[in-house]
């Protein structure tokens, strides 16, 4: 991509909603956006909004040079992939981009993550990086291990 950009992800939740029903399916779709895409991101669970009722959580998104899909293309792609969450949204969560101009008041975090080739993450906290595997990737290969220890014959 030519120039950098960041977008952010704001999820809402209503009072009355079971937070745990919605929340780790939409970050999960989120994360591996950032992860198709090559996209660093920084999720802020509980985010602090000042809310007096209902919770938010607050996902950033930032390009880099290795990103492969433009801001406008990313805008579009979590609309169409959100936008029939009406039915989200008559249960309580609302799931769409913060406002451009909002930015500058939410700047990027210092500890986000940074997709590699996968199952490899690079996660940042400061000057600190540390390398990672996903933990779906772990399960499989230990799966894969116990499989291949397995004597077929007496199965």
């Amino acid at each position: 991509m030519k120039k950098n950009f960041r977008i952010n992800v704001l999820v809402s939740y209503t009072e009355h909603v079971n937070i745990n029903q919605y929340r780790q399916p939409i970050l999960n779709i989120l994360t591996n956006l950032a992860w198709l895409y090559r996209l660093e991101y920084a999720i802020s669970t509980s985010h602090n909004f000042g809310l007096d009722k209902g919770d938010a959580d607050l996902i950033y998104f930032r390009s880099t040079k290795e990103t492969k899909i433009s801001k406008k293309e990313l805008d579009t792609l979590i609309y169409d992939v959100f936008r029939n969450g009406l039915s989200f949204f008559y249960e309580g969560v609302e799931v769409g981009r913060q406002l451009y101009k909002l930015l500058p008041q939410y700047p990027f975090p210092d500890e986000y993550c940074k997709p590699l080739n996968y199952p490899y993450t690079e996660v940042h906290n400061g000057k600190k990086v540390t390398l990672c595997v996903a933990v779906e990737a772990l399960q499989n290969l230990l799966n894969e291990e116990d499989l291949q220890d397995t004597d077929v014959s007496s199965l």
